[in-house]
This record gives C-alpha cells, sequence and structure tokens, in this order.
C-alpha cells in the first residue's frame, strides 16, 4: 500500500473529518493495528488530502475518527497499493508561478502571478487518479489600466496601459498644469494619483508707473496691457507689455518722464530767463537797453516738448517822428540812440528854443520841439 484518500464532500458537517488517524495491520480490530502517521487533518476548503502509507501492510485498512458520533461513509475513503500515482512537473506560467508539496494523487497545485499580472482560469489544479492534472493550466495576462481622457485645453500620452506604464499630461500654449505630470498604472489596474486640470495661465497684476497708469482688460495668456503717461510726461521704454505663456509679462515696466522742453537761446542783443524747461515752466524775454521787443514777450513748455509762439526778437529802438512846428520844418537822418532832430522856420518867422534834440537811450527826445513866431 502507499496511499490513503480522504474526500472532502463539502457538506454541512465536513468539520467531522478533523482528525482522523489510519490504521494498517492483520487485526480485525482496527484499532489494534499500526497507526500511518499520527493524527491527520484535511484543509477544509480543499477536495481532498492523500496521506502517504509506503512500507506499510496488512490484510486490513480503517480510518477510524475520535470520538463519540463521527461516521463516514465508504465513498469518502480511497486505498491506493502498488506505486504511487504522480502527476507531471507543471511548469511556471509565464509571469507567474505555481507551487505545491508533492504530485501524487489528490495533491493540490495553486497558481499566482507576478505583481501587475492577473490570473485568467482555475487558480488550483489537483493530481487525479489518471495521473493528469485537473483543469487547464491557467495565463497570466498582463493587467490593463482603462483609457484616459484628455484634461480641457492640453493632452495626455502613453505608450500602452500596461502595469508600471507611465502617462504624462501637458498643457496647450498658455495653460498651465494643476497637479500631477505623470500617472502610472498600478498592479490594481486603476492609474495612480488623480488627473491634472489644465488652467489658463494669468500674469501678475500690473502697478501704474508713477506719473501714468497702466490699462488692460484681463491677465490672461495673450492680452496686451498699455501704458500712458499723465499730461506733462512722456513715456520711456515701451507703450505695451504682453501675457505671455510663462506667465510673466514682456518687456519691462516704462517709466513716465517729466516732458523738458530744449534750451532757449538768447535774442541778438536780448536775453530770455526761465527756472527750468519742463511741462507748464514760463520763459520770459527782455531786450537790452536801446531795443525794444518785436514778438510775444513770454513762451510756455507744452505738452508736447515745444515752446509755445516763437522767438521775438529784439530790435534797435527808435525815438518817435518828431512833429514840424507851425510854419517850420523839421530835418533828421534817423531816429535811433544819439541821432539828432533839426528845426528851421519858414522865411518871415523866428525860431524860438532849440534848433535840436536829441534821441536818447530811452528812446526819447532831449526836449520838446521850438516853435516859430513872426517877426
Amino acid at each position: 500500500m502507499y496511499s490513503v484518500v480522504i474526500f472532502n464532500r463539502f457538506d454541512c458537517c465536513q468539520s467531522r473529518l478533523n482528525p482522523f488517524n489510519i490504521h494498517i495491520g492483520d487485526s480485525s480490530q482496527i484499532t489494534l493495528n499500526p497507526k500511518c502517521g499520527g493524527d491527520h487533518y484535511i484543509d477544509l476548503s480543499q477536495p481532498s488530502i492523500s496521506v502517504s502509507c509506503q512500507g506499510m501492510s496488512g490484510r486490513y485498512v480503517g480510518v477510524v475518527l475520535p470520538g463519540s458520533s463521527r461516521t463516514m461513509t465508504l465513498c469518502e475513503v480511497q486505498v491506493f497499493e502498488g506505486s504511487a500515482v504522480q502527476c507531471p512537473t507543471l511548469s511556471n506560467p509565464s509571469n507567474g508561478g505555481v507551487s505545491y508539496s508533492s504530485r501524487n494523487y489528490g495533491d493540490v497545485a495553486t497558481y499566482s502571478c507576478n505583481t501587475g499580472y492577473s490570473l485568467n482560469g482555475f487558480s488550483t489544479r489537483t493530481c487525479q487518479s489518471s495521473g493528469s492534472w485537473s483543469n487547464t493550466a491557467p495565463t497570466c495576462q498582463a493587467v490593463q489600466c482603462p483609457t484616459l481622457s484628455n484634461p480641457s485645453n492640453g493632452g495626455v500620452s502613453y505608450s500602452s496601459r500596461n502595469y508600471g506604464d507611465v502617462a504624462t499630461y501637458s498643457c496647450n500654449t498658455g495653460y498651465s498644469l494643476n497637479g500631477f505630470s505623470t500617472r502610472t498604472c498600478q498592479s490594481s489596474g486603476s492609474w495612480s494619483n488623480t488627473a491634472p486640470t489644465c488652467d489658463a495661465v494669468q500674469c501678475s497684476t500690473l502697478s501704474n508707473p508713477s506719473n501714468g497708469g497702466v490699462s488692460y482688460s484681463s491677465r490672461n495668456y495673450g492680452d496686451v496691457a498699455t501704458y500712458s503717461c499723465n499730461t506733462g510726461y512722456s513715456l520711456n521704454g515701451f507703450s505695451t507689455r504682453t501675457c505671455q505663456s510663462s506667465g510673466s509679462w514682456s518687456n519691462t515696466a516704462p517709466t513716465c518722464q517729466a516732458v523738458q522742453c530744449p534750451t532757449l537761446s538768447n535774442p541778438s542783443n536780448g536775453g530770455v530767463s526761465y527756472s527750468s524747461r519742463n511741462y507748464g515752466d514760463v520763459a520770459t524775454y527782455s531786450c537790452n537797453t536801446g531795443y525794444s521787443l518785436n514778438g510775444f514777450s513770454t513762451r510756455t513748455c507744452q505738452s508736447s516738448g515745444s515752446w509755445s509762439n516763437t522767438a521775438p526778437t529784439c530790435d534797435a529802438g527808435q525815438c518817435p517822428v518828431p512833429t514840424s512846428p507851425p510854419n517850420g520844418a523839421v530835418s533828421y537822418s534817423s531816429r535811433y540812440d544819439g541821432d539828432v532832430a533839426t528845426f528851421s522856420c519858414d522865411p518871415g518867422y523866428n525860431l524860438v528854443g532849440s534848433s535840436t534834440i536829441t534821441c536818447q537811450s530811452n528812446l526819447l527826445w532831449s526836449g520838446g520841439p521850438p516853435t516859430c513866431s513872426e517877426n
């Protein structure tokens, strides 16, 4: 004899099988015969247990359930004699393994798969009395994660969806990734992390330049901010800045500088004075003694950076035209400073007063005109 197989009927009272003893010998009183091993137990989740009793012989084989009120039926016991039945060695499934204590009749082989693979088929096979294993060998299939959807305003890419594969997320220009950029297919068949989102890029709030302002409708990618300066100030730098995909504004912030009008030249024979040449400042013109201003006496620095009006000139001063006395005449070559006017009377009239007057630096004659009295 080489083995005794005890079968589990999976009935309501299967626990009665544990423990059991096997006695083999020539005595009809079974319990007097030698034991095959000690107490034996069957795994109640398995269909059978094979107990090796090689080297033992006798006329009687008995299976005893110690204790009272525990019985077995004949169909639950099989006794094998002769050479032991052995099933063939089992090969590990690709990406998995198989384990068993031995390959004798009744032995159970258990299959498992490597991480990232799932069992397709029966997880156990039993060595049958025919020397073949029950069922067919299962396979280990790669775990596949579900198809991923593109985030709004972005995309996701992966070569495949098997265990260990990595999916990479990206966003369209003008959008930034909020969340994890990658997700890995896990052994459970689910993707790691949560799906990220693509949020519109926003540039920072812009400050008004001193003596100016900046305006924009929003601060999203592609929006343009426009700078301007208060009256009397001019923009130094770029007048616009664009919100870039990086979330920063293009260019650098401009400044508003006070408008300056150009330096004014003194008129010939005169001068011009001003405290500064900024917007709103006034320049005042004057002429040297003996010269009179021809044009505007003041000019204002305008917001355009130019002076108002045109530059005046300083012309040489002239005394007023002297009046001829009644019954007389006056003559002069010119009326500039230092020039002399000469008076004379008609025949029959005598000159009363000075016959000459001189044009002074204040552009007034040195005296009034004389008179002509009748002889």
